[in-house]
């Protein structure tokens, strides 16, 4: 991940307020909580994401409007830098 897509999440976990609230949870328990938060709180950042999407997919942002959440999510999984970001974000 480089700079640019760190800055564009950073403001994303910022806007819909995630925060992990038990760093001693199993990577599960503290992975369906981060799904969950996302998932009750993207409309605060739409537009964010959408640029996220398309920087780190390289497409279109009316391309990352259509991208598969399922797949978006997979592809995440990969993303070198990403597992290190969240760290930060535990409270």
């Amino acid at each position: 991940m480089n700079i640019k897509q760190t800055m564009k999440l950073s403001q994303i976990v910022s806007k819909m307020g995630i925060k992990i609230r038990n760093a001693e949870a199993s990577q599960e328990a503290v992975g369906a909580e981060l799904i969950l938060q996302i998932a009750s709180n993207a409309y605060k950042a739409e537009k964010e994401i959408y640029g996220f999407v398309s920087d780190l997919k390289n497409i279109t942002i009316k391309e990352a409007e259509n991208v598969d959440i399922i797949e978006l999510i997979n592809e995440l999984k990969e993303v070198k830098g990403l597992k290190g970001f969240f760290p930060s974000s535990v409270k």
